[in-house]
């Protein structure tokens, strides 16, 4: 039997931030098929040395903003350098993150949250269920 794919979005907490007393909370969205193919789109480019050789690079910088581009829908607890929070500015028409929230977020939490993306996308709801930390260590509200 196949079961069919089950688009969800889920409350994680980055593993630095979970001994904090107010940790942040990140808004994450499984990837549709369409979004998951345009971050495929850019992961491999061919490029022609000066010699004329052929070959791969890898994007690996634009997959990670992509991976966050279509799969960050939210956040609680992220605070400016002044302390105030940082409003999550709405979802643009496509549903994807709007620059300017990708903008305040340290590198560090745009490749760990990439990473976490890429991870729930892979896992059925019972694995990733099954994967997330324990309950003292779970983010407070749930979708």
């Amino acid at each position: 039997m196949i079961k069919a794919a089950i688009l969800r979005d889920w409350w994680w907490t980055p593993p630095r931030e979970r001994e904090e007393q107010n940790p942040a909370e990140i808004l994450l969205h499984a990837l549709t098929r369409q979004e998951k193919a345009k971050v495929e789109d850019v992961l491999h480019v061919l490029v022609q040395s000066p010699d004329g050789r052929e070959g791969i690079r890898t994007n690996r910088g634009s997959r990670k903003y992509l991976l966050c581009k279509y799969g960050l829908h939210g956040w609680k607890n992220i605070t400016g350098e002044d302390g105030k929070q940082i409003q999550f500015a709405p979802l643009e028409w496509d549903g994807s993150c709007p620059d300017k929230n990708l903008d305040v977020l340290p590198d560090w939490l745009i490749t760990e949250a990439a990473n976490e993306i890429e991870r729930g996308c892979e896992l059925s709801e019972d694995d990733r269920k099954n994967s997330e930390p324990g309950p003292g260590d779970e983010p407070s509200a749930k979708n």
